[in-house]
């Protein structure tokens, strides 16, 4: 692993997995993969995947580690990064941390994952989850990831969870709503909650 306090932010040099635009389109925020970066990230004989919409966030991902990020800080009082990579087969997302220099307020990763397994090389950077304590949204916006995808910053300092949701789209960041990004996984299970729970207008 090189010196994370060495380097830019994020290091390019040997970047492994190529990136994604956002483009807005109608309805749909359009991901777009680009072509890797540095040659042996993805066989070329697989091509470039086609566009598809953007899809949500489990809720139960953000929880998990925002959870860690917390319990981190509280033995540590370190920040923490995760990255988050979506397959453009199943279209589906996968979070990884990343070899990095952890700093209380800020900190510097590496996402060649040098000396470290790195995720499949068919998967594509799509975003980060940044566990910050105590920022307000200039300073947030500030230690946001530059590239195109969905951000999300979790406040370790909390008792319990406590985040906000960014989209960079055309490298300019939004604040949006969780409901923009996530989709709460738990929604199926009250139903069957039903076969014990029996609703009430008063008691």
């Amino acid at each position: 692993m090189t010196d994370p306090s060495s380097e830019p932010l994020i290091s390019h040099r040997t970047l492994l997995h190529p990136c994604i635009d956002l483009i807005w389109e109608r309805d749909c925020l359009l991901v777009v993969p680009r072509l890797p970066a540095v040659s042996g990230s993805m066989p070329r004989s697989q091509g470039r995947p086609g566009p598809f919409c953007l899809p949500y966030l489990f809720s139960s991902t953000i929880e998990l580690i925002a959870g860690i990020g917390r319990c981190f800080w509280r033995k540590y009082r370190r920040s923490l990064t995760h990255l988050l990579y979506l397959d453009a087969t199943t279209r589906t997302w996968e979070a990884h941390l990343p070899p990095q220099l952890a700093a209380p307020d800020d900190g510097r990763w590496d996402r060649s994952f040098n000396a470290c397994t790195p995720p499949s090389p068919h998967l594509l950077l799509a975003g980060s989850v940044r566990s910050l304590p105590c920022q307000d949204s200039e300073g947030l916006v500030a230690l946001l990831p530059p590239f195109d995808g969905v951000h999300v910053v979790t406040d370790p300092s909390r008792d319990w969870i406590s985040f906000s949701c960014y989209l960079c789209v055309g490298g300019n960041l939004h604040p949006v709503t969780c409901d923009e990004i996530l989709l709460d996984d738990c929604e199926p299970l009250p139903d069957p909650l039903l076969e014990r729970v029996r609703c009430a207008d008063r008691l």
